[in-house]
């Protein structure tokens, strides 16, 4: 095995291990939509650290890669797509711990549920699909963002009506519940993201 070949084997296991702490800040995320706790914030901010901190080791190995091995075509390639992946990676985590940090509790809220199920089960296939090369799976993400886009407008619109109906008497609560699904939303777009690197 060549020199490169073996960096980009371990860089490739990088981003194994990183992708596998994004997937538990999105299972604390679907946790927290299911029974809010204090300890979530905790774990939130703990798993955000740690993803932050692989994805500036991934970025390093891709820089030294390219300075030390001069890689083209297909490794070249492999390494702007994992660039922009842990850029990605890094944004839903972090969209995680904003959803977390606004302490609303969504968990009567099935359709809320239903898109943030839609949007953790949409990074988990793109991030498989992208460490497969799986394209007929990665289209599947990318198709599947429509379904979280209308959920978005779903909800958006129903937190309107009750403002205009005069229902809730909580204006923060509302502006928290839009900041939520908002941030929901760029996950299901990161994920579209990831994909479409495959």
């Amino acid at each position: 095995m060549s020199i490169i070949d073996s960096q980009m084997t371990e860089l490739e296991l990088e981003v194994i291990k990183t992708g596998g702490y994004v997937k538990d800040n999105l299972a604390n995320l679907m946790s927290f939509f299911k029974e809010p706790q204090e300890l979530h914030q905790e774990t939130a901010q703990e798993l955000y650290d740690v993803v932050k901190m692989y994805c500036r080791g991934v970025e390093n190995r891709c820089v030294k890669i390219l300075i030390h091995q001069q890689p083209v075509a297909r490794d070249l390639r492999r390494i702007k797509a994992i660039m922009n992946i842990i850029i990605d990676y890094q944004r839903i985590a972090d969209q995680a711990l904003h959803i977390i940090r606004t302490g609303v509790n969504l968990s009567k809220m099935e359709l809320v549920w239903k898109m943030a199920e839609k949007a953790n089960t949409m990074v988990e296939k793109a991030i498989t699909a992208f460490l497969k090369g799986d394209q007929p799976a990665a289209k599947l993400v990318v198709e599947g963002d429509d379904e979280v886009d209308k959920l978005f407008l779903q909800i958006k619109h129903d937190l309107i009506g009750r403002i205009r109906q005069g229902t809730t008497n909580d204006d923060d609560w509302i502006i928290d519940c839009l900041l939520s699904i908002k941030y929901l939303e760029r996950i299901g777009d990161h994920a579209v993201n990831i994909a479409k690197e495959v």
